[in-house]
C-alpha cells in the first residue's frame, strides 16, 4: 500500500512536470492561430 502511494504520487508529479512543459506551448500555438485568424479577416475586410 504504501509503495503503491509513492508509485501514485509519482505518477502526479511526472504528468503535472509534462502538463507544465506542454501547456505553454499549447497556449502559444492556440494564441498564434487565433491571431492568425484575426489577422486574415482584417486583411480581407481591408484590402489597402
Amino acid at each position: 500500500m504504501y509503495s503503491y502511494n509513492i508509485l501514485l504520487l509519482g505518477g502526479i508529479i511526472m504528468s503535472f512536470a509534462a502538463w507544465s512543459i506542454l501547456s505553454p506551448t499549447l497556449i502559444g500555438a492556440m494564441s498564434g492561430a487565433i491571431f492568425g485568424i484575426i489577422s486574415s479577416r482584417n486583411k480581407s475586410k481591408n484590402p489597402n
